[in-house]
């Protein structure tokens, strides 16, 4: 796990970035793959996501993803109710507390831009 030291300045928000490291995925996906819609198997998708949730210590529901397309859509998560996982779209907007947000990368760098004023990812 990687942690960015601007981001560690702010006591209330977590964060880290994965390497593929660590991972259940065997043969071309050895790897952490956390992406259910690759062709790897579902089993060690959901065992990756698993050791994920339990890394940054949160529940498995709680953990968000996107189906990525390499888009310009942006989803906005203004309560608890608007959060739903694997949504189509290539980024994540939220000032709800306690959800995970998990951005999917092998090709393309993620960025996690934090307002502190405002309290949003």
């Amino acid at each position: 796990m990687f942690f960015s030291k601007k981001l560690l300045e702010f006591d209330n928000i977590k964060h880290c970035f994965f390497s593929r490291k660590n991972g259940s995925s065997h043969g071309i996906y050895e790897s952490l793959n956390c992406g259910l819609g690759s062709s790897d198997n579902k089993e060690n998708v959901l065992k990756n996501l698993e050791y994920v949730s339990n890394k940054i210590g949160c529940e498995k529901n709680l953990l968000i993803t996107l189906n990525q397309k390499h888009s310009n859509k942006v989803l906005y998560f203004e309560n608890k109710s608007d959060v739903k996982n694997k949504l189509q779209g290539d980024a994540i907007i939220t000032k709800v507390k306690n959800v995970a947000i998990g951005i999917l990368a092998a090709d393309c760098a993620p960025i996690l831009f934090y307002d502190p004023k405002n309290k949003i990812i």
